[in-house]
C-alpha cells in the first residue's frame, strides 16, 4: 500500500449540506472520521451511546458537547476522550466546525459511569440544606435570602431550581418574575439571579443545566430574560458562561445598589457592583 496524502482542512464539501461524516481510515478495532459541521446540532433527545471509545479534536471552529453531568465548550485545538457508553450529544457547532474523530477499542479506557444529578424546584427544607452546604465549604451562609426565595416561590413571584447529586446539594439559581434590577422590572422582564454551584460539583455542566431550566421557564412568559453579573474575578466563570450562552450587555453601564455610575464617579467594589445582560429567548 503506497503512502496516502490528505489535507484535513480542504474546503471541497458542499456547505449547503448538513453535517458530513467521511471515514478516512479504518481497521478491525478503529475508525478515523473527518466531520464537517455547518452550525449543526442534534435534537434535544438525540443522544449517542457508543460501545467504542471516541477521541475527538475540534480542528476548526467552536462547538458545545453535552454530557449527562456536564457541558463542554470547545474551541479549535481542544480534544475530548469519550469513554464507551458515555451518553453525549452535540448541542451546538459553529458554521465552520471541523472535527477529527477516532473511534477505537481499548481496555485502557473504562466504560463511563457518570453520577447523574437531578434538577428540581426548591422544596421547603432546601434553604437550610443549601446554607449548610455553604458553611461546609467555607462560604457565608445565606439562609435568610434563601428563605425569601422560598416565599417568592410559594407566592408565585418566582421559582428556585436546585441541582442535587444523590443526597447532596450541587447548586441552585433563582428565577424572579418581578426583577430586582429596575430596568428589567420596568418592562416586566423575568430575571435570573444567584447562580451558584458548590465547589466539588463545579466544571460538570451543572450551571448550564440550571440555566437551561431557568431559560425554559422564562420563555413561557417572555421573549427576553435578564440577569446582572458582578465585575470582580469571583464572577469570571459566570461572565464567560453567560456570554457563551448568548447574553449581551443591556447598554446601561455599571450600577451599584440601583444607581448607575457616570464618568468620574467612584463606587465600592463588592457584589452589588454589576453589569446587566439580556438574552433573546425566541427568534
Amino acid at each position: 500500500m503506497p503512502p496516502q496524502f490528505l489535507n484535513w482542512y480542504r474546503d471541497d464539501v458542499d456547505a449547503s449540506r448538513s453535517e458530513i461524516i467521511e471515514t478516512k481510515l479504518k481497521g478491525r478495532s478503529f475508525r478515523l472520521e473527518r466531520i464537517v459541521s455547518h452550525g449543526d446540532a442534534g435534537a434535544p433527545d438525540e443522544w449517542y451511546d457508543q460501545a467504542q471509545a471516541e477521541w475527538v479534536m475540534l480542528a476548526r471552529g467552536e462547538a458545545q458537547l453535552e454530557f449527562e453531568t456536564q457541558t463542554l465548550y470547545l474551541q479549535a485545538g481542544d480534544t475530548c476522550l469519550i469513554p464507551p457508553h458515555c451518553r453525549h450529544r452535540v448541542d451546538a457547532t459553529s458554521q465552520d466546525a471541523l472535527w477529527v474523530a477516532l473511534h477505537f477499542e481499548s481496555e485502557d479506557v473504562p466504560a463511563c459511569h457518570e453520577a447523574p444529578f437531578l434538577v428540581r424546584r426548591m422544596e421547603l427544607e432546601d434553604p437550610a440544606r443549601i446554607a449548610a452546604a455553604y458553611l461546609a465549604q467555607g462560604w457565608k451562609a445565606r439562609e435568610a435570602s434563601l428563605d425569601r426565595a422560598w416565599q417568592r416561590q410559594v407566592d408565585g413571584q418566582g421559582e428556585t431550581w436546585v441541582a442535587q447529586s444523590d443526597d447532596a446539594i450541587a447548586g441552585y439559581l433563582h428565577l424572579r418574575w418581578e426583577a430586582s434590577y429596575p430596568p428589567f422590572r420596568e418592562v416586566n422582564m423575568p430575571m435570573i439571579e444567584d447562580l451558584n454551584v458548590m465547589k466539588m460539583f463545579q466544571r460538570r455542566g451543572i450551571g448550564s443545566r440550571l440555566m437551561d431550566m431557568a431559560e425554559r421557564q422564562a420563555a413561557s412568559r417572555s421573549d427576553v430574560v435578564g440577569l446582572a453579573v458582578g465585575l470582580t474575578a469571583d464572577y469570571g466563570a459566570a461572565q464567560r458562561l453567560y456570554i457563551r450562552r448568548g447574553y449581551v450587555p443591556d447598554g446601561r453601564g455599571i450600577s451599584s445598589r440601583g444607581q448607575w455610575l457616570c464618568w468620574g464617579e467612584t463606587a465600592r467594589i463588592d457584589d452589588d457592583l454589576v453589569l446587566g445582560f439580556t438574552k433573546q429567548l425566541t427568534p
